[in-house]
């Protein structure tokens, strides 16, 4: 899988000159001159280069090769590793870290998941003839989470749905903990509970009231019971499109 779209995680950890190539977070000359650092270190001839040496209190990063205070200030304590100190530095394993989780989540939001992934996903599912509720983490809103990715979107796309980046997955229940497939359709934003509370009557009517200058769009929200933004997508038609 290709590293996700995330500015920061794009360049070389090593030069941060050029992009990093594909399953590694260093371009095709840094990777060159790690092989032939690491040959050279395995043979015994640059022990200066050895992550497990520290000279002169500094040591040189096993990912970047960048020389560093062998300190719990740059690199993370480990109780097995040399001085008691990790290979690599705080700053490697941070990346580190970010791109396994940004891998995580792309592989979620696009349904690529093991099958073991989808075993502990259905597992947190507890179906019914209606609503299908999701008993594992929630958000504050009471959406459901898997993998950092809201539960009812990875359900619909693993129900076999196409969701574009630019779209959400909303409910037509208006039960947010709902991962129901049969219960979800696609949309955007300003459409979230627009099944449960807005008609196509209700649409022509706010648009014709606005434009006559009779009313606000805060007064129309509080009429149909909505927030203001999502009035203002149905006015400017950026929601509701299809209704003339």
């Amino acid at each position: 899988m290709d590293s996700p779209n995330i500015p920061e995680l794009q360049m070389c950890r090593q030069c941060w000159l050029a992009p990093h190539v594909k399953r590694s977070p260093y371009c095709a000359e840094c990777r060159k001159e790690r092989w032939r650092i690491n040959e050279l270190v395995g043979k015994g001839l640059l022990c200066q280069w050895d992550p497990r040496v520290i000279v002169g209190g500094q040591r040189v990063c096993s990912r970047c090769f960048t020389r560093k205070p062998a300190t719990a200030e740059f690199f993370g304590s480990n109780k097995t590793g040399r001085g008691g100190l990790m290979a690599a530095c705080r700053a490697c394993e941070t990346y580190r870290s970010k791109l396994k989780t940004a891998r995580a989540r792309a592989a979620t939001a696009s349904g690529s998941l093991t099958p073991r992934q989808l075993a502990r996903f259905w597992a947190q599912v507890e179906r019914g003839d209606g609503c299908w509720r999701w008993v594992g983490l929630r958000n504050h809103c009471g959406y459901g989470i898997y993998n950092g990715t809201l539960a009812h979107r990875v359900a619909l796309v693993l129900s076999g749905a196409e969701v574009p980046a630019d779209k959400w997955a909303l409910h037509k229940c208006d039960n947010p903990p709902c991962v129901n497939p049969e219960h979800l359709y696609i949309g955007t934003r300003g459409e979230r509970g627009g099944h449960a509370k807005v008609t196509e009557a209700a649409v022509r009517e706010m648009r014709a009231e606005y434009a006559s200058g009779a009313i606000t769009q805060a007064a129309l929200a509080r009429r149909h019971g909505l927030s203001e933004g999502a009035v203002a997508n149905i006015i400017r038609r950026e929601t509701w499109t299809h209704v003339d």
